[in-house]
């Protein structure tokens, strides 16, 4: 999944699996190699996220990922992408946008929300829509609730406006239902979500736990969670379905959550977070990296020292 991962770790994690006893170390004889086997197997690779990769019209942006979907193509393997944009060329297009009314009541069943009749149904559609991220979310509000109530689902406000290159209208019933969502969360689980929406990919849930518990400068906003048992917020953000993990120690979330809650802080608040993070990332990052997937850590070095204003470090990171 793209949501969780970039094109090199995915690069890294396909040759992996594809290639035995592969000894590839650069990255474009790792894609020759996965190409060359993709086109003689017969495989089902599945990527989700897709649009992550993809530019506005639909072209894939990275030549190396562009590669490989041919050779799958060229052979007899089979490529199933989940996307919001439409990829141009190639594929077959199964339209996915909404769910149907007894989509949307099974999908409320499968969370133990039973709705009872039509008028439940419209309420749903009228307030969330029909899309499946928003029935999942507000389906997953409404199980956490002691007492759930559809009709509370009026309360959403209605005049929030977010963009969203695919369909705004889809983007916009998501993000309604993310703030209504977010404003039954309590204030320690509130701020740990503006703080980590600011990790564009997944990272180390032991990072996150050293990182939240320092003591920031007067005004910033990591300081809110001095007080707060880190264990049992994280614990409550999965099993909002806000947070997830991936793998046995990293933390991510969905692009969407992420962005919501980003568009929540305040930059100078946050900004002494990125510093730290900086400061972290460089403190873990290998001096020698034998692998893209090494460079992970340099990469997230590079983006929180722009974060930071920390432009001579982002240089010489970036060029050196």
């Amino acid at each position: 999944s793209f949501y969780k991962s970039d094109i090199a770790r995915f690069i890294d994690s396909f040759y992996t699996q594809l290639v035995v006893d592969g000894d590839d170390f650069d990255i474009a004889s790792k894609v020759e190699r996965i190409c060359r086997v993709f086109r003689s197997k017969k495989i089902l690779l599945v990527l989700d996220g897709f649009e992550i990769v993809q530019s506005e019209n639909g072209e894939i942006r990275n030549s190396y990922l562009q590669d490989i979907i041919d050779a799958g193509a060229y052979g007899d393997s089979t490529i199933l992408i989940t996307s919001r944009i439409e990829e141009p060329k190639r594929f077959f297009t199964l339209s996915l946008t909404s769910l149907s009314s007894s989509e949307v009541k099974e999908v409320m069943k499968s969370w133990g929300i039973k709705l009872s009749g039509d008028r439940e149904a419209k309420i749903v559609a009228k307030y969330v829509g029909n899309h499946a991220l928003s029935v999942r979310i507000v389906a997953s509000f409404l199980k956490s609730s002691k007492t759930p109530n559809i009709d509370s689902l009026g309360e959403i406000n209605m005049n929030i406006d977010i963009p969203d290159e695919a369909d705004s209208l889809r983007a916009n019933k998501a993000v309604r239902v993310l703030e209504f969502y977010s404003n039954s969360l309590p204030n320690g689980c509130l701020t740990f979500m503006k703080c980590f929406s600011i990790y564009p990919r997944s990272v180390p849930e032991y990072m996150i736990m050293e990182l939240f518990n320092k003591e920031f400068e007067e005004g910033s906003l990591p300081n809110n969670l001095q007080s707060v048992n880190l264990i049992k917020v994280i614990t409550e953000l999965k099993r909002r379905r806000l947070l997830q993990s991936e793998g046995e120690s990293f933390l991510t979330c969905h692009p969407l959550v992420r962005d919501y809650f980003r568009d929540l802080v305040d930059e100078k608040q946050i900004l002494p977070l990125h510093k730290e993070s900086l400061d972290y990332f460089l403190k873990i990052s290998p001096e020698s990296p034998s692998s893209i997937s090494d460079c992970f850590y340099l990469f997230s070095s590079c983006y929180h020292a722009s974060k930071a204003g920390s432009f001579d470090i982002f240089h010489d990171l970036f060029y050196n």
